[in-house]
């Protein structure tokens, strides 16, 4: 073989293997990469595990509250609502807690903390009285999706 090919034989490997280790180099790029997201995969599961827990403890404890009575029936309405609906439930599942969604859409329009410390004492007492009646309209069926919540939420039986 005559010096000029050989020079471009080595001059064709000096090519191939540069590429290699380019590819290489990009390879363990992806690979970090891979190893990063599945990390982050894992931290948010984790994060979302916690959440649902205290989403649940959460919500054992307003539906142990209510029971007590503790608790007026819109306040649990409004925190119940707003709890439940960061957990997977069926849609039979969310059917059975139908009067904890009846009784928040009455009273949901409501004003709350300083929002009610502000009005006036007029406005308040007729708030007031709308929640009550509301509260006595939707008693019973409330109080049976507190129960069907609760029994949702027992160990076990969130997915």
């Amino acid at each position: 073989m005559t010096t000029p090919l050989w020079i471009a034989f080595g001059i064709g490997a000096v090519i191939i293997i540069k590429l290699i280790l380019i590819a290489l180099h990009f390879w363990k790029k992806v690979w970090a990469q891979e190893a990063l997201q599945a990390k982050e995969h894992k931290n948010l599961k984790s994060k979302q595990a916690e959440n649902q827990a205290y989403v649940i403890e959460s919500i054992q404890v307003i539906c142990k509250t209510i029971k007590n009575e503790d608790m007026n029936l819109s306040e649990g309405a409004i925190r119940l609502k707003v709890l439940s609906d960061n957990l997977p439930f069926s849609d039979e599942e969310k059917a059975s807690f139908d009067g904890i969604e009846q009784l928040y859409m009455e009273v949901s329009e409501l004003d709350t903390h300083e929002n009610r410390k502000n009005l006036k004492k007029q406005e308040r007492m007729k708030q007031d009285l709308k929640r009550h009646k509301a509260e006595v309209k939707h008693q019973k069926a409330f109080l049976v999706a507190v129960d069907n919540l609760f029994k949702a939420v027992s160990p076990g039986q969130i997915h």
